[in-house]
């Protein structure tokens, strides 16, 4: 199956191209053409760029794993990405299998515990920009779904994590005050509230997820896709400490007072569980030791 996956450098779309480029015919949606075979130049700011693409490629399938993954206000860019990716999907009068926005637990927001776990039927109430900006990206798509009757599903992808995610997440923030303790720095580690609590997935298992939605038979909108299992701060550092061997345990500093809202800590997976037979394959533990192992713990 041809496949244009946009954002193919990012920290999902390099394990969405390794998984589907296996077995399917896979193109680089890149910054610069400049990245080898099968890639192609797509700034998602720039339509005439995409419509090159698109005329370039002819995707059966696109994957949309770009975005701006951070809370401020360069997220409505999120919104602005897919806009101008499916105004060229409109105009290009190509025929397409399925198209793949990459959505986010941010857009759940706020829930009632009484949700938990929160299925792909409970109301968004999302709390901050990025939350919002996914959110407004979902409205959109399955707007131009409705509207022009394009094949796009929705992958709300809970919190991902795994080799390359982003520095300034919060296992690699626990993991650099540990090392840098090991170090010998003060025995401290803070974080935000030991009580928070989020669903995390390895992105390995979201590339799977993702593949099983781009080639299977889906009969939904939208695919929570997560670990199915609430993982808390205390738990994190607990893990990650883990795999240290420290003289003395840190003390552990929580930076905020009050606990946060209720967020969607927990994703329902049964829908995909039920209609692609996609679940989670890594557990927390092997997730959180291979990203110590790659940081070349002291």
């Amino acid at each position: 199956m041809r496949t244009l996956i946009l954002g193919a450098d990012g920290f999902i779309g390099r394990q969405a191209t390794m998984v589907l480029a296996k077995d399917n015919e896979v193109y680089r949606g890149l910054h610069s053409a400049d990245g080898g075979k099968n890639a192609v130049k797509v700034n998602l700011l720039d339509k005439t760029t995409i419509s090159a693409a698109l005329s370039t490629v002819k995707p059966q399938i696109i994957i949309n794993c770009a975005g701006v993954v951070e809370n401020s206000d360069k997220a409505k860019l999120n919104i602005e990405f897919t806009k101008n990716l499916l105004d060229a999907v409109v105009t290009s009068g190509l025929k397409f299998k399925k198209i793949i926005i990459c959505g986010s637990a941010a857009e759940y927001g706020q829930v009632d515990p009484s949700n938990l776990p929160v299925s792909e039927e409970v109301s968004l109430n999302a709390l901050n920009d990025y939350g919002r900006s996914k959110l407004q990206e979902t409205e959109l798509a399955l707007g131009y779904k409705h509207k022009y009757g394009l094949p796009i599903i929705i992958a709300r992808i809970f919190n991902p994590i795994g080799l390359g995610m982003h520095k300034r997440m919060i296992i690699p923030g626990i993991l650099r005050q540990v090392i840098a303790i090991k170090e010998g720095a003060p025995g401290v580690i803070e974080v935000s509230r030991l009580d928070s609590t989020r669903d995390y997935v390895n992105v390995k298992d979201v590339a799977q997820a993702i593949k099983a939605i781009a080639l299977g038979q889906t009969h939904y909108d939208i695919y929570n896709i997560g670990s199915g299992r609430s993982t808390s701060n205390q738990e994190l550092i607990d893990r990650v400490l883990d795999n240290f061997s420290l003289a003395k345990r840190p003390q552990i500093i929580e930076t905020l007072a009050d606990p946060e809202p209720q967020q969607a800590s927990r994703a329902d997976i049964s829908r995909i569980r039920t209609d692609l037979g996609w679940a989670p394959e890594y557990r927390i533990e092997e997730s959180i030791r291979e990203i110590v192992s790659d940081a070349g713990k002291p």
